[in-house]
């Protein structure tokens, strides 16, 4: 009987540690999932629904840029979101790298809705102000151009890239005659990109799917006009 009584307790406390154990490796389980869909495309689509999907459609199909302005399929490569998701399998915390106050700060905003919106693509769509790359690359201390030219990414000097341009027709877009240009004037992530040179040059090249900046503008601004009025 007393034999009995002792192994109850015994037996209760191997179940108690069963469950904590199983409950253990289920919280385990899930925040390794939550961490490798944390790192997907999909995840910045599907939490924060209302301000990315039209960043999200432009990098994973390219059928539509950020302004949902259908892109032709041979136009695509421009947008530099998709170029380097169809070629290098790129995803968005690969350029956007995140900081943990970051994270928190944006999460916060997305809560309470208070971030800054440009307005509606011709999908509907929530577009956010445009950022610069000092802008994007504040939360990790890095500036301007340093975005893109790092070791992990562009590891090229401005020297070399001028080197590498230098034998594009009519004009070198690398060789900057009116001082250091942004990276992110011409190289344009979710809408076709643009020489900015155009602006002034007549004979600056385009590449293919390139845009002049006089008509990516009036596109643009076209949309979001479109859009207010119809709001």
């Amino acid at each position: 009987m007393e034999n009995n009584q002792t192994s109850q307790p015994s037996i209760k406390k191997r179940k108690r540690i069963i469950v904590a154990s199983v409950v253990a490796v289920i919280v385990v389980v899930a925040g390794v999932g939550m961490f490798v869909w944390h790192e997907q495309p999909s995840f910045c689509s599907a939490i924060c629904h209302t301000p990315m999907d039209a960043y999200y459609d432009s990098y994973a199909t390219g059928e539509t840029d950020k302004y949902g302005i259908p892109v032709e399929e041979a136009d695509r490569t421009s947008m530099t979101a998709y170029l380097h998701q169809s070629t290098q399998g790129t995803t968005c915390l690969d350029c956007h790298v995140p900081s943990l106050s970051e994270q928190i700060a944006e999460g916060i905003n997305w809560v309470t809705g208070d971030y800054v919106v440009a307005g509606n693509n011709l999908k509907g769509q929530t577009i956010l102000a445009t950022r610069s790359l000092d802008q994007l690359g504040e939360a990790r201390e890095v500036e301007g151009n340093v975005f893109c030219q790092n070791d992990s990414c562009h590891n090229l000097s401005f020297e070399e890239l001028e080197a590498a341009t230098a034998d594009l027709e009519g004009r070198n877009p690398h060789t900057f005659a009116h001082g250091e240009m942004s990276c992110g004037d011409c190289h344009k992530a979710h809408s076709q990109s643009v020489n900015k040179c155009g602006e002034c040059h007549g004979d600056a090249p385009l590449p293919d799917g390139w845009l002049a900046p006089q008509a990516a503008n009036a596109m643009a601004e076209g949309v979001l006009a479109a859009n207010s009025e119809a709001a």
